[in-house]
């Protein structure tokens, strides 16, 4: 199942709830300071093996996150790695 995550609130903490090691989680739009490294962002350790996090590029540069603050597992994908994942995952959720 692909996870679609667009704000920084809860919704991460909701969507870990219901993930399993086959899901991909993409963290857009504010979604995305979820994958910086640092201590007020730690619930992305929780995922579990095998779960794939990325991150759209565009919205990481319009927040001025680089990719060297991300975690070393968060994926960075630009609008067509985006859409690939769409097509490739069934079904999808979207979290807001």
């Amino acid at each position: 199942m692909l996870h679609i995550l667009n704000k920084n609130n809860e919704t991460l903490t909701d969507c870990l709830k219901v993930i399993d090691k086959n899901s991909v989680i993409v963290l857009i739009e504010d979604a995305v300071f979820f994958a910086i490294d640092n201590q007020m962002s730690v619930a992305l350790k929780q995922l579990p093996v095998g779960v794939n996090v990325f991150a759209l590029s565009p919205d990481l540069d319009a927040r001025g996150i680089e990719t060297s603050q991300c975690y070393g597992f968060v994926n960075v994908l630009d609008y067509s790695g985006f859409v690939q994942l769409v097509v490739e995952n069934n079904p999808i959720r979207s979290w807001f």
